[in-house]
Order: structure tokens, then sequence, then C-alpha cells
């Protein structure tokens, strides 16, 4: 959907073409926890009450639904969505600290720091409930930064280019 929209653009649900919700992989907690709060009770019923929603899912938003125990979603979910909201975040506030002017910004600050234009209420929520999931994430990307400091000191081209290309593919990969 177009919930992360960046200043400017229409928001919401309503304003998506459908196509946009069409192919979504959807994760569904079987513990209820996530989609249920818990508040229907019984191992059964909330199996039932996930077929409901898969099965909503499928029908109007010709969506793919998975299902996946409650601690597997959020160490997903950690590394799928809340750390690269929270790097999109890190990263903003370290452009805005630096006092550069927006004029300068290309397409690679605006890509990367769109996610940073979401509501901060709900990812206060989000990435403190998953605080466990995402500060391994975090602290695991932070490595993976540390390697890229060290060959653009060390000025490894062989090194440098290896960790580009690595990641390079990894991205083309995803569209597929």
């Amino acid at each position: 959907d177009r919930m992360t929209a960046t200043d400017g653009e229409r928001r919401g649900v309503a304003v998506g073409a459908d196509v946009v919700l069409r192919a979504v992989l959807g994760l569904l907690a079987l513990d209820g926890r996530l989609l249920l709060r818990g508040r229907l009770g019984g191992r059964d019923r909330r199996h039932r009450a996930a077929d409901t929603v898969a099965s909503f899912w499928e029908r109007t938003l010709e969506a793919a639904p998975v299902r996946i125990d409650a601690e597997a979603h959020d160490r997903q979910l950690a590394w799928t969505s809340h750390l690269p909201q929270a790097i999109a975040y890190a990263l903003a506030k370290s452009l805005a600290d630096r006092g550069l002017s927006a004029v300068s910004f290309g397409s690679g600050a605006k890509d990367t720091t769109r996610l940073a234009a979401s509501n901060p209420e709900m990812w206060v929520d989000i990435l403190l409930y998953n605080q466990a999931a995402v500060s391994e994430a975090l602290e695991q990307t932070e490595g993976e930064i540390t390697e890229l400091r060290r060959l653009l000191a060390s000025r490894d081209v062989a090194g440098l280019r290896r960790f580009l290309e690595a990641a390079k593919v990894f991205r083309e990969g995803i569209e597929r």
C-alpha cells in the first residue's frame, strides 16, 4: 500500500491502484498474538480466525498468506521491515544533523530515506515491541558497516568490489 508515502503524496489504501495489493505476501502469526491479541482464546479458535483472515487476503487482496509462528514472524519482520525502517530513520537523522541543504539530495538520499516519512508513533510501538530481534539485526548490520569502513580505510579495491557486488546480486534477486 502507500502507507509510507512521502510528503505531498496521497496516502492510504484508498488511493492505491488495486494492482498494488496483488501478490502481496502476508504473514499470519498462528498464536494470535499479533493479529488477534489473544482475545478469542484457545488454539482452535485462533487457527479458525487465521483461516478467516487468510481467506480474506486470498480472495479480496489476491495476496499469498503464509502461516508462521509468532516468534519466527518477529525475527523475520525485524530483518525485512523493522531494520530497513530503523536504518531509514537513522540515515535521515544523520543527514538532518549535518544540516545539508535538501536541494543537494539526489535520488539515493530520497529513495533511501523514504521510509523515514512514516508515522513515528507507530514505529516507536513496533520497534519497542520487537526490540530484541531488531537490536540483533542492527548489531549484525553494524558489523557490515564496520566491514565497509575497513575496506574503505584500507583502500581494498578488490574487497570493496566484492562487498558491493554481493549486495548488488542480493538486491537484484529480490525482484525475481
